[in-house]
């Protein structure tokens, strides 16, 4: 009951933000961002995350308030590149999906996420890393991806930072540096040097 109802709320949150639904797989899905060969899937996908976040969160709180050990989370894997799509089934029941390299890519990707967590190709990070300047993101190196026999960089994208969207500190209001440390994270700073800390409720959406 409680995977339909995820099931449900992630499919309206992705034909909201666009996205196709495609088949759904064990306990995930597919979805298709770019079909219309425009810029837009960067925010439709963004846009997906963070609302899906919340959806989960208010699922969490609403119905499983009283299970304590029942543990729920997001786990998303982006890939960028041409995919073939088309129609898998029998007579009785068929599912439209989409087949080639960067579909794997996505799923593999998906596994190295962490809860809570959207983990972004190199590819697809390229277009997309000017979009997300105001997100808590790690880049990282994989050279144990089953089925590429190469290095994978790839985006370890977590939470919206609200303190870098305005760029301005929150305790004395004066505009922040932010700029990327030689581990890949953002490092925040304000010309008082007041703690820019992600764990601090004020400064993390």
């Amino acid at each position: 009951e409680l995977k339909q109802e995820f099931f449900k709320v992630a499919s309206s949150r992705a034909l909201a933000t666009e996205l196709i639904v495609l088949n759904p797989a064990g306990d995930g899905f597919l979805f298709l961002a770019n079909y219309h060969d425009s810029t837009d899937w960067i925010l439709n996908v963004t846009s997906f995350f963070e609302g899906i976040l919340k959806d989960f969160e208010q699922i969490k709180n609403s119905k499983l308030a009283n299970y304590e050990n029942i543990q729920t989370g997001v786990k998303i894997g982006v890939a960028k590149g041409p995919v073939i799509l088309g129609l898998i089934g029998d007579e009785n029941q068929m599912h439209l999906t989409a087949m080639g390299p960067e579909v794997n890519l996505a799923s593999r990707l998906c596994d190295k996420a962490t809860k809570n967590e959207m983990v972004v190709s190199g590819e697809a990070w390229k277009a997309m890393n000017s979009s997300l300047n105001d997100w808590e993101t790690k880049l990282l190196d994989y050279n144990d991806i089953k089925g590429f026999p190469f290095n994978i960089s790839a985006a370890h994208i977590s939470r919206r930072m609200k303190n870098v969207s305005k760029n301005l500190c929150t305790k004395c209001g004066k505009t922040l540096s932010v700029f990327r440390n030689s581990e890949g994270f953002l490092d925040i700073r304000c010309p008082e040097n007041h703690d820019q800390s992600l764990e601090s409720d004020k400064n993390v959406a």
